[in-house]
């Protein structure tokens, strides 16, 4: 979920990370990865020109954990910049133990 300006309290699925932002060319560090969101639906876009800047949190178990910082959108994909250790941050909300492969 956001809260930007111009769009106001959105919600969006996180289904994902890229290394860089298709179209726009952006490429913030290939150690830190872009979170990608897919919109529900056109009607109520995740996010619209104004935006950027505002901070994404991921909603689970009643919480809102930060996520990162928005950075753009191409088509129904948002893009956002991780801030922060969010595996601790989920580990913490949630009281377990999270493990990620590849």
């Amino acid at each position: 979920m956001k809260s930007g300006a111009p769009t106001g309290r959105t919600e969006g699925k996180w289904v994902g990370v890229a290394d860089s932002i298709p179209e726009i060319g952006a490429v913030w560090n290939p150690a830190n990865d872009f979170g990608v969101v897919e919109w529900l639906n056109a009607e109520t876009p995740f996010a619209a020109g104004g935006d950027s800047g505002f901070l994404v949190k991921y909603k689970v178990a009643g919480k809102a954990i930060p996520l990162g910082i928005h950075r753009g959108s191409v088509g129904s994909l948002s893009f956002f910049t991780f801030e922060g250790d969010i595996g601790e941050e989920l580990e913490n909300a949630l009281d377990c133990n999270l493990f990620f492969c590849a």
